[in-house]
């Protein structure tokens, strides 16, 4: 999913939304393990980046949600 041409959200090879966020939330979601760390190529994580668990799709929308609101603020 993108804001013109910048991607906010995505789902990653394992199934796994993937949201682009500030990254304090990022690391509010993996501390609280909502989330893992992302990576595209399987390097270090990108820190805005957050891989959100399958276990919690029924929370994804609002996920979705909040990149979006995130991204849609970006210049």
């Amino acid at each position: 999913m993108f804001v013109g041409r910048k991607m906010f959200a995505v789902l990653d090879r394992t199934g796994e939304l993937v949201v682009k966020l500030p990254h304090e939330r990022v690391q509010e979601l993996i501390r609280s393990k909502v989330g893992r760390g992302w990576s595209p190529g399987g390097g270090s994580p990108l820190k805005e980046y957050v891989a959100i668990s399958f276990a919690h799709q029924k929370e994804w929308p609002g996920f979705a949600r909040e990149a979006r609101a995130h991204m849609g603020g970006q210049s």
